[in-house]
């Protein structure tokens, strides 16, 4: 009897442990559940700015990802590769939309700091109609010809114009995934000083005169004679052009063929501030040359 009595006892304090225990962690994920209702009290107001934070983030990571993907070392076949995707295909593709004044506004800097960037260049005047890629200097420069898909329009401004061929060109190169202008030239028709085929009889009896002309410095051509007065006198050149340097100032070329001969004469004019332009260099056929 006695022996059942202490079972009986023991059973009830085995069981009354488990009950405590049961209660103590009924008591716990009370205590749990409590706190984290709290914080969910806490963060609601707070839920819209969360969702834009966590949205913030992802963008973040997004860019970060694609900062250091568009500034990886290219290879020599990855970098041709892109230069060549930029050239037009078709007539459809391509318009030539350069002046010297467009030109001009362009900044070219070897530091790539303050060049022009090949985005802007693509968005104002679209593919170019041809690339040409330096692999060891890691610069490729696009070139805008004016006929590019148009053979017959150039013919045809080419009777009109004498022979002025007209385009542009921009050397790019990459500076922190960024492509950059670092230098850029332009051939243009000298509007000013139009020339024309079959106008040689006017330098009859006057060629000579050609190389006694006063010729100013050389880098700036301050001192030598006006295009002005050069056509004044000897009358319209057979060729003319204008010529744009991101190194040099305006530069315009007068050339007259001699009569009866297939020797020309190159006049080479710098433009002044007051927009004149002055001669700085005369190249002298060869057989005229003391």
């Amino acid at each position: 009897m006695e022996e059942l009595l202490s079972e009986e006892k023991k059973l009830k304090n085995k069981s009354g442990g488990e009950e405590r225990e049961n209660l103590e962690e009924l008591a716990r994920d009370l205590d749990r559940f409590l706190f984290f209702k709290q914080i969910r009290a806490f963060l609601r107001p707070y839920r819209q700015l969360l969702l834009i934070l966590v949205s913030l983030l992802f963008v973040l990571l997004a860019y970060l990802g694609w900062y250091y993907y568009q500034r990886r070392e290219l290879s020599g076949e990855e970098f041709t590769h892109f230069a060549q995707s930029l050239v037009a295909q078709s007539e459809k593709e391509y318009g030539y939309k350069w002046t010297i004044d467009k030109l001009q506004k362009i900044q070219a800097d070897e530091t790539g700091t303050s060049g022009t960037k090949l985005a802007d260049i693509l968005k104002i005047y679209g593919k170019p109609s041809d690339v040409e890629v330096d692999e060891k200097e890691e610069v490729f420069y696009i070139t805008y010809q004016k006929y590019a898909f148009d053979d017959h329009a150039f013919s045809s401004v080419e009777r009109e114009e004498g022979d002025t061929y007209q385009d542009v060109s921009l050397g790019l190169k990459r500076f922190d995934g960024l492509y950059r202008v670092v230098y850029f030239s332009g051939r243009f028709v000298a509007k000013d000083y139009p020339s024309r085929k079959g106008e040689n009889s006017q330098l009859l009896g006057k060629a000579t005169e050609l190389a006694s002309l006063k010729v100013g410095d050389s880098s700036s051509g301050i001192g030598g004679a006006s295009a002005d007065l050069v056509v004044g006198t000897f009358g319209r050149p057979t060729y003319s052009s204008i010529y744009i340097d991101a190194n040099e100032p305006e530069t315009l070329f007068l050339v007259y063929d001699l009569p009866n001969s297939a020797l020309s004469y190159w006049l080479s004019f710098r433009k002044q501030k007051s927009g004149e332009y002055l001669l700085y260099h005369i190249m002298i056929p060869q057989e005229n040359r003391d």
